[in-house]
């Protein structure tokens, strides 16, 4: 199901960097209204951030922003969004639908754009009402995983985009313990069964002392 098809009646409409004078608008009268917005908080920057929006007819309803951060976490940029819906509608999937349809755009524009290293979505989970659903540790629908804790406790959850792939400045090799590949018992095994591996410093750097020997989980 789309995200259109989640939400019958009303319209997502994308604002991603397009600095559309009426979304804009309609969005800093819809945070004005109902008050959201953390003290200090110029509307008018926070209108910059959108992504997208969702109308009922003439109304503005729901509302996605994000700001693309570099999450020294992963070691990866993301766009960090968040999400506001009109209390009146909270339970329209609107908040799904807009979730759903942000990804897509996002993932989209990243593409267009390499430069900018875009891994995926980023999101704190601060609703209350998700306390229940916060105890599983994938959620399927939106490709949302939990990928630890900010330490006031919140969930940091991250959304990958299927084509990113993480820089990393070390390389992992199978240990030398582990012989070639393709001659199976002559390799090192964890408990589980699988090849150890090691970790080895990128070639030029300084030895950090005996490699460290990790195994796949």
């Amino acid at each position: 199901m789309t995200p259109e098809e989640l939400i019958p009646g009303f319209a997502l409409r994308p604002a991603w960097r397009l600095g559309d004078p009426r979304i804009e608008a309609d969005a800093i009268a819809f945070w004005a209204r109902l008050n959201i917005l953390p003290p200090g908080v110029v509307a008018a920057d926070r209108a910059k951030e959108l992504v997208a929006v969702v109308y009922k007819g003439e109304d503005l309803v729901g509302v996605q922003t994000a700001v693309i951060e570099q999450v020294e976490q992963v070691r990866t940029r993301l766009a960090m969004i968040r999400g506001a819906v009109d209390p009146g509608h909270r339970r329209s999937r609107i908040a799904f639908a807009l979730t759903l349809y942000s990804r897509s755009l996002l993932e989209l524009w990243s593409r267009d754009h390499p430069e900018e290293r875009l891994g995926g979505l980023g999101a704190i989970v601060e609703a209350a009402e998700l306390a229940e659903r916060a105890r599983e540790p994938y959620w399927p629908q939106t490709r949302f995983i939990l990928a630890g804790f900010r330490p006031d406790g919140r969930q940091l959850r991250i959304s990958w985009f299927e084509d990113f792939r993480v820089e990393s400045g070390e390389t992992w090799a199978l240990s030398p313990a582990a012989g070639p590949v393709g001659r199976s018992p002559a390799r090192t095994r964890s408990d589980s069964g699988c090849p150890a591996i090691e970790r080895r410093a990128p070639s030029g750097s300084a030895p950090r002392g005996s490699p460290r020997r990790r195994t796949i989980p």
